[in-house]
């Protein structure tokens, strides 16, 4: 990339900062938010930093066209043999529509993939729940046992007019069962003896699964809250060495009857997954709304349970005192999830974060003796959402929330005698829409300063629309890099994306596509001169005249850099614009990623388009002109 100054980007906070190599060592994202306490933190990141993320040569490198919307996190395992096509670094994205890819990491290639079956259609959902994309399938993010090989996923079936879900152990080489797959059945008493059986039809499996102590743990929730009389929050379990149930199950609401027929306590945490701190240790979720007139053991709806990893306890909850409330205003406590940071120094070493859709985010001891108990509350906007964590350069932690549309950073203040508390640090607005959060992943090279950077993808503020990417210094709160990071067309269906970063690249998966993004030339093959000068359109853009070997193409802008921006056409081709020409002309409309823009220029080298203009065109690719 050339080094020349953009008062027009400068202006955007997209400055150059400085060249940095591409290579990165290995790294393994193998389950949701990165690790079993769901911190969203990869602290061994060695290549992007703010500097490099921030100095012009972070791009898009590759997209990947998949078949249906993507709901799961994207899971990254380097050094993958994959069956007859060598090693690579495979990044695993699973969809709404039952299928599983496995995708070279750098090229976007797709290695292998699997399609598991028939998934749910929309009309089949109770009340035609549109609260999910036009199927649903695979729809929780799957883990990975590196030490096995291994991946565990929940998939989502219709055969002969009835939902099924099975369980399944796959080989990372070859996406095939290593394991019989297992149909999900569970059974538990009510409190008048009476046994309520899981119905599949009625069930969503949203939320993240959990690999714990040989264990493989999933949770379960409903349709819009349709068929409320017949769904009942669970969290189910199974032996990851043959899929067996373990010997217990928890049914969140055991109560009989409800005069309003009402019950639900769903666990879905807007794909959060159950947490744990270590094998063998209590597991954390958080539950939804459910009948606002009767509270007990037996109901624990709006919830933080804490629940022995057998199954057979809840050891200890915290329900807010104004559950009533949001029961009645659909206010789910259970639209986040809980997130555990690692202990800390002082009086409350074991601490953990959940907030809802109030927007009201909880810090509680998860130590205490009596429950889960709470040390403080703290307003950061309507939240289906999840937090963040990471150690600053300092040495101190850092709890990273995005509810409402802002990103905001706090310190974690501890001391031997007084109880933990949280300090503002910066707060960051984005682009954002649906309904109000977010999701944020955090990366840096351990504490060393300059390192850490916050990853977000905002939703679609119009749907059909696109999603931004975003890089935050978390330092300051400066926006260092924003691209469009995908589309998202269902409107009714929040884009609970969590970005993954991992060996040098940041992956995001959104309505049939994988974006990957990276340092230095893209890996993929770029659009080359598609027209001779001959064969060129004599016609022109408004206002314009195209001189001898000049070409006007059409696009959306994907994302823009220093002196260059990525337009992708309505066929879907990436094209890299170098603007320092029109830069220097004067002749460039601000970019802004996300909108439909013309660039007019003649082709060079390497297939880049130089542009001598570029301008604003109408948002709707079906209203744009041929390229020419």
């Amino acid at each position: 990339m050339r080094n020349h100054a953009s008062p027009l980007l400068a202006a955007l906070s997209l400055l150059s900062l400085a060249t940095a190599p591409i290579t990165a060592s290995a790294q393994a994202v193998s389950t949701y938010h990165n690790d079993t306490l769901r911190t969203g933190w990869n602290n061994a990141e060695e290549t992007l930093t703010v500097a490099t993320v921030g100095g012009g040569t972070f791009r898009l490198q590759a997209t990947t066209t998949l078949d249906s919307q993507v709901d799961a996190q994207p899971l990254v395992i380097p050094n993958q043999t994959i069956s007859g096509q060598g090693t690579h670094t495979v990044v695993y994205v699973a969809t709404g529509g039952d299928t599983l890819y496995a995708i070279d990491g750098v090229t976007g290639a797709i290695l292998i993939s699997r399609n598991f079956g028939t998934p749910i259609p929309r009309s089949a959902l109770p009340g035609g729940c549109n609260n999910n994309g036009p199927v649903v399938g695979i729809t929780s993010t799957p883990v990975v046992d590196t030490t096995k090989s291994t991946m565990y996923l929940i998939v989502d079936t219709y055969e002969n007019n009835q939902a099924v879900f099975r369980v399944h152990a796959v080989s990372l080489a070859t996406l095939q069962d290593t394991i019989a797959p297992v149909i999900i059945a569970a059974s538990a008493k009510l409190t008048d003896g009476t046994t309520y059986t899981f119905n599949a039809n009625v069930s969503r499996q949203r939320a993240a699964l959990l690999l714990s102590g040989g264990n493989l743990y999933a949770g379960f929730s409903s349709y819009c809250d349709q068929a409320a009389s017949t769904t009942r929050g669970w969290l189910l379990g199974w032996q990851t060495s043959n899929l067996a149930p373990i010997g217990s199950n928890q049914l969140q609401d055991s109560v009989p009857t409800y005069q309003s027929s009402f019950f639900l306590n769903a666990i879905w945490m807007s794909g959060f997954g159950p947490a744990t701190a270590s094998a063998n240790n209590s597991i954390y979720v958080v539950t939804s709304n459910s009948d606002q007139n009767t509270y007990g053991a037996s109901d624990r709806d709006e919830s933080v349970l804490k629940v022995s990893p057998t199954l057979t306890t809840t050891e200890s909850f915290f329900t807010d005192s104004n559950r009533a409330y949001l029961d009645a205003h659909d206010e789910d406590l259970g639209s986040g999830g809980a997130m555990l940071p690692p202990n800390q120094p002082g009086k409350n070493p074991k601490l953990l974060f959940a907030a809802g859709k109030a927007g009201t985010m909880y810090m509680f001891d998860r130590s205490a003796t009596a429950g889960v108990g709470l040390l403080a509350r703290y307003a950061i906007g309507g939240c289906w959402c999840g937090p963040s964590y990471f150690t600053g350069q300092d040495g101190v932690g850092r709890v990273v929330t995005s509810g409402g549309s802002n990103v905001i950073v706090w310190k974690l203040n501890t001391s031997p005698t007084a109880a933990a508390t949280l300090t503002q640090l910066s707060s960051t607005a984005i682009k954002t829409g649906q309904d109000p959060g977010f999701f944020t992943s955090i990366s840096s090279n351990g504490t060393t300063a300059g390192t850490a950077v916050i990853w977000a993808v905002g939703r679609a503020t119009s749907v059909p629309g696109t999603m931004p990417l975003y890089a935050i210094d978390p330092a300051t709160g400066r926006i260092i890099y924003t691209a469009t990071a995908g589309n998202w067309n269902s409107g009714n269906s929040n884009a609970n994306t969590v970005p993954t970063v991992a060996g040098g690249h940041v992956y995001v998966a959104t309505y049939q596509e994988l974006a990957i993004f990276g340092l230095g030339t893209p890996a993929i093959s770029i659009v080359q001169n598609p027209f001779s000068a001959l064969a060129r359109r004599q016609s022109a853009p408004p206002g314009f005249e195209l001189q001898t070997d000049q070409h006007a193409i059409w696009g959306t802008i994907q994302n823009v850099t220093q002196d260059e921006l990525v337009l992708k056409t309505r066929a879907g081709a990436l094209v890299h614009v170098d603007l320092t020409q029109a830069l220097q002309s004067g002749n460039v409309a601000a970019p802004v990623p996300g909108e439909a823009a013309v660039a007019i220029g003649r082709f060079a080298g390497g297939g880049i388009l130089i542009a001598s203009h570029v301008e604003h065109a109408k948002p709707e690719s079906s209203l744009w002109p041929q390229d020419q």
